[in-house]
């Protein structure tokens, strides 16, 4: 196949495969030819199907909601981050309360204060 760039003489490519295009810039009206992709047939008849190669769109739609869904993700992943590290932060502190909750009811002030509850039950 023959790229966009090279150079092609117009014998090369069969009649059947050449595309017109008008020049449009300024400087030379000369007509250019562009070499087609090949005509395959198809297996239903001697029909001749072209292939289209379209290249692939952004899952989304428009380049715009591609980019506003970009910026969504990253904000959401910069506030999952802040809830991850917040929720560390909690469980830290909570596993500080707990050790000093349970140093706290094995010293002697706690054992105090736990029998002194037991006798005030009674």
């Amino acid at each position: 196949p023959v790229g966009k760039g090279k150079a092609l003489l117009l014998e090369d490519v069969p009649s059947t495969r050449k595309k017109v295009v008008k020049h449009s810039g300024t400087g030379s009206s000369a007509v250019l030819v562009e070499a087609l992709p090949s005509v395959e047939r198809g297996c239903h008849g001697s029909m001749p199907t072209r292939t289209c190669i379209y290249p692939p769109l952004p899952l989304g739609g428009t380049k715009t909601e591609v980019e506003n869904l970009r910026k969504l993700l990253r904000e959401t992943t910069s506030r999952e981050e802040d809830v991850v590290e917040r929720l560390s932060v909690s469980e830290f502190q909570v596993l500080t309360l707990s050790k000093r909750l349970k140093d706290y009811e094995h010293s002697e002030v706690g054992l105090l204060r736990k029998k002194n509850a037991e006798l005030e039950s009674r």
